[in-house]
């Protein structure tokens, strides 16, 4: 069962691995992303940094379709990493999520902070906003007992 979605530029790194994986006990981690999934030596760097035991796979995003038929994620915690919100909103429009949790996103030109961790510009705003507007929990949290983070479905 997909216990987290979960967006975070970074995709696999110390977060991962020591929060969330442990907090949920996750079983199961899936990256979509485009880049990662055609590049092998890319996806071989993001294992590395996979806990032992879990298991962990990356897909382009062309094959989000499979998580909704694989055995494998309905009978493990799974984890999905994301890289960004457009990603994440194209994600929950083919797979049914109820919560996205913003671990990290890159501090660009224009985007707002709304914590240390998650800042966003007008376009990911509108895409946060349409993730709600589909009755899905928005949540900006770097780890799962972060006192930095916020619950973005309650002040947006």
């Amino acid at each position: 069962m997909i216990k987290l979605v979960d967006i975070d530029y970074r995709l696999i790194h110390g977060q991962v691995v020591f929060g969330w994986v442990k907090w949920l006990n996750i079983e199961y981690i899936i990256v979509v992303d485009d880049k990662s999934a055609s590049d092998s030596f890319a996806a071989s760097m993001l294992k590395l940094g996979v806990p032992h035991g879990v298991e962990f796979r990356v897909l382009p995003e062309s094959k989000t379709d499979a998580i909704l038929t694989s055995e494998k994620v309905r009978n493990k915690n799974t984890m999905i990493v994301l890289p960004d919100v457009a990603e994440a909103l194209r994600f929950v429009k083919k797979v049914p999520t109820e919560f996205v949790n913003i671990s990290n996103t890159k501090q660009t030109e224009g985007a707002t902070a709304y914590s240390n961790c998650c800042f966003l510009n007008e376009k990911q705003l509108t895409d946060i906003k349409e993730m709600m507007g589909m009755g899905i929990v928005i949540d900006a949290f770097p780890t799962p007992d972060s006192p930095s983070g916020i619950h973005l479905s309650k002040s947006l």
